[in-house]
């Protein structure tokens, strides 16, 4: 799978959006004998990357899925 979605760039920007693929631990309420196990859930975002040409500054923006 390509994680990159798409990309654009200017002459002060270079601008990607990618897709990646984690997973997010969901913990028991963390009591003592707490019957509930910590758990694994598989998560996905999209991200918009967007670095100046000039400074290297990056920015990051999660785009609705």
């Amino acid at each position: 799978m390509n994680p990159r979605l798409h990309s654009a760039q200017d002459a002060d920007t270079l601008q990607v959006d990618v897709a990646i693929s984690y997973s997010s631990i969901t913990p028991g309420c963390a009591c003592e004998a707490d019957p509930t196990p910590m758990s694994e859930l598989p998560e996905f975002a999209t991200l918009r990357i967007r670095i100046r040409r000039d400074t290297a500054e990056a920015t990051l923006r999660v785009l609705d899925n």
